[in-house]
């Protein structure tokens, strides 16, 4: 649930995320889509968890708002889930590409069962895809898969991503296998930050480290700049990933959405 913007308010006072919410990367999802691949959406959800729920519900929103629609809506959780998905062969000119809000238990066989179903069709989800899963397509490499997530290392990564991940690299023997690291990077530099301007980093006082969070200002960190201007969830930019023959590439950056 780290993504869920909501979580602040349910939480109370003293709650910060490190990361955009879900409905940020929800809204550059629909974006991009709606740009790239038309504006007519098949939407997979999984009734199973609160993410891909809130996840999805953000999406038609923001869909609808770039003047998209949602043709369709299958659960991956219902008893005749296989069978719909293989349906869409035959109702795949009615929409232009898939949106599908997973996390990433299984993916690799929902992405084969979709692309088995839909062999040319798009499929587009959130940072539930940022995992080893994201690269097969069931027996197949996966492609023409995108998603939207928190930090890229590859070409076209900011200066912040590319150091992090040559330290990364350098400290474990391998690169990072996704945005997570960074984020979780980025979330500890900010007490870090904050403990500093909180009177020191032992010890600090609990109020005076939630205020001194709550005041950075245009702090860059490895997945983005931090503001907290408008409040306890950062706006950042999304990267969007394509997944192409089994390999990632950058597809866009998409810039923070205004508050």
């Amino acid at each position: 649930g780290a993504t869920d913007p909501t979580l602040p308010k349910r939480c109370g006072k003293g709650v910060y995320l490190a990361c955009f919410g879900d409905d940020a990367q929800a809204s550059a999802a629909a974006m991009y889509g709606s740009k790239a691949f038309g504006k007519r959406c098949a939407l997979v959800t999984d009734s199973a968890r609160d993410y891909t729920r809130s996840l999805a519900g953000y999406f038609r929103q923001a869909f609808q708002r770039e003047g998209g629609s949602v043709v369709l809506q299958l659960d991956r959780r219902d008893s005749n889930a296989v069978r719909e998905i293989a349906a869409l062969q035959d109702r795949a000119d009615a929409f232009d590409f898939v949106y599908l809000a997973s996390g990433p238990d299984e993916l690799s066989t929902l992405l084969g069962l979709l692309r088995r179903a839909l062999p040319g069709k798009p499929i587009l989800g959130g940072d539930g895809l940022d995992c080893s899963g994201v690269m097969q397509s069931g027996d197949a490499p996966s492609d023409r898969v995108f998603f939207t997530t928190h930090a890229w290392f590859g070409e076209g990564a900011s200066a912040e991503a590319l150091e992090f991940a040559k330290a990364y690299t350098a400290a474990f023997g391998t690169p990072p296998a996704n945005a997570f690291a960074a984020l979780g990077y980025d979330a500890v530099m900010l007490v870090q930050v904050a403990a500093r301007r909180a009177g020191g980093a032992k010890n600090p006082d609990p109020a005076r480290l939630s205020n001194a969070i709550g005041e950075i200002r245009n702090w860059r960190g490895v997945t983005g700049e931090f503001n907290f201007t408008d409040g306890p969830v950062p706006r950042k930019d999304v990267w969007v990933i394509e997944v192409s023959q089994g390999q990632r590439r950058l597809a866009k950056r998409m810039p923070a959405p205004p508050p």
